[in-house]
């Protein structure tokens, strides 16, 4: 079978295959390790029964093709925690230390740069705050000391100074302030409606070409559910708009599956999966909501499928 990049990074995450690569070649995993070419990019830490625990992703940075399209696929494919760092060994203390001491840099250049922010120092200190979190998860993650990891001492103080250099910036005249804070607010909400109006517009459009058959994956706004399509030039395949791919015949059974459970009014029995094709539906909620790895599939959307499928 042939395989685009969205299938190997969704057949990796999901530990469907112990192998699997694209059509060209370039993009391709071995067991919990995905390459593009031949640079490991990124690392599956999994649990004894074989879920997956975590992501090791490369701090490194690659070409065009494997940043804008490789590592776009596996952002596509993954959940739950991802840690970066340079070494995805994380094996020995030597691939610890390489990676806990990249963390431990980007936590002191994050904090230097809170330090001089004036505008936007709770933003910046949030950064920090992530970063440290990234760093006790990955202590966490291999049973080291994650002691050696907390946020800068001196971030309160700093929160409250720029408070107080924010407060010398307001107006002192109460009555005007409230003017101002309440034009401010106005017109920041009639942006937002009208950039929600025309955000809208652009989705509807996105959503009905990509339905058609006239656009991939790649152009779908972001945030958008889970939609889908019969794949283009492929009638006996369904495609979701993540880019995972299912024969046909299986997706109608799932179909079936979920008007059975919405009907019955009570979720699938708990811990029963279901293959389809090379993916496998994990739960389906009472209201016949889909669950099948990083996918999340509406009624709505399985019902309008299924109408087009001919499915009753």
């Amino acid at each position: 079978m042939s395989y685009t990049n969205h299938d190997v990074a969704h057949l990796w995450f999901n530990q469907s295959k112990a192998t699997a690569r694209s059509s060209n070649g370039n993009f391709h995993f071995d067991g919990p390790n995905i390459y593009s070419y031949r640079t490991r990019i990124a690392r599956l830490i999994l649990h004894d029964n074989g879920s997956v625990r975590a992501v090791l992703r490369t701090s490194e940075t690659f070409s065009q093709t494997t940043s804008g399209k490789h590592e776009t696929a596996i952002s596509a494919a993954i959940n739950g925690v991802v840690i970066c760092g340079p070494n995805l060994d994380a094996d020995t203390i030597q691939s610890h230390d390489h990676n806990l001491g990249y963390l431990r840099r980007g936590i002191a250049t994050l904090a230097a740069k809170a330090r001089r922010s004036l505008n936007r120092a709770n933003w910046a200190w949030h950064a920090v705050e992530l970063q440290v979190d990234a760093a006790i998860e990955y202590c966490e993650l291999f049973g080291l000391d994650a002691s050696q990891f907390a946020v800068p001492d001196d971030m309160t103080a700093c929160l409250a100074k720029s408070a107080e250099r924010q407060r010398k910036l307001d107006n002192p005249d109460p009555a005007k302030r409230e003017r101002e804070r309440v034009r401010r607010l106005a017109k920041r909400r009639e942006q937002e409606a009208e950039a929600a109006r025309l955000l809208a517009i652009r989705n509807a459009e996105a959503v009905a070409e990509w339905r058609e058959g006239r656009g991939g994956t790649y152009g779908l706004p972001w945030g958008l559910p889970v939609m889908l399509r019969i794949q283009p030039g492929h009638p006996d395949t369904l495609e979701t708009s993540k880019g995972a791919r299912v024969p046909v015949a299986a997706a109608i059974q799932v179909f079936k599956m979920a008007a059975a459970t919405r009907d019955g009014g009570k979720a699938w029995p708990d811990g029963l999966t279901h293959r389809v094709g090379d993916f496998h539906v994990d739960a389906i909620d009472s209201d016949g909501t889909i669950h099948a790895g990083c996918h999340t599939i509406a009624w709505d959307e399985s019902a309008r499928m299924a109408a087009v499928l001919g499915v009753s």
